[in-house]
């Protein structure tokens, strides 16, 4: 999807980042269950703890919600080891028009 087309909810303390919208389309296409899936490497090294959640509740049908939505849920399952996040990925390289770079 191009970054024009895409929806500009807050994650995190960033208030406006560039969203795709794929999560939402499928959704509403299939009508398939939409469940978060979270692997945590245990504090041991010895080796991974495997999160299933139940189904996804309320997924709102509007494009801009939705997005904000899965974007809150993104963001619950980063705090549940946030030290194992790749943060260094440039998640924020895309900006919604007319926002400035948050990397300069």
């Amino acid at each position: 999807m191009a970054a024009t087309a895409a929806a500009s909810p807050p994650f995190f303390a960033v208030k406006k980042v560039a969203t795709t919208n794929g999560t939402f389309v499928i959704s509403r296409l299939s009508k398939a269950a939409m469940l978060t899936v979270t692997m945590v490497r245990k504090t041991d090294n010895s080796g991974y703890r495997l999160f299933i959640m139940p189904e996804l509740e309320n997924y709102p049908q509007e494009e801009i919600a939705a997005a904000g939505y899965i974007n809150r849920v993104i963001e619950k399952e980063i705090m549940r080891a946030p030290e194992q996040y790749l943060w260094v990925h440039r998640r924020f390289k895309t900006r919604p028009e007319g926002e400035p770079s948050l990397y300069r």
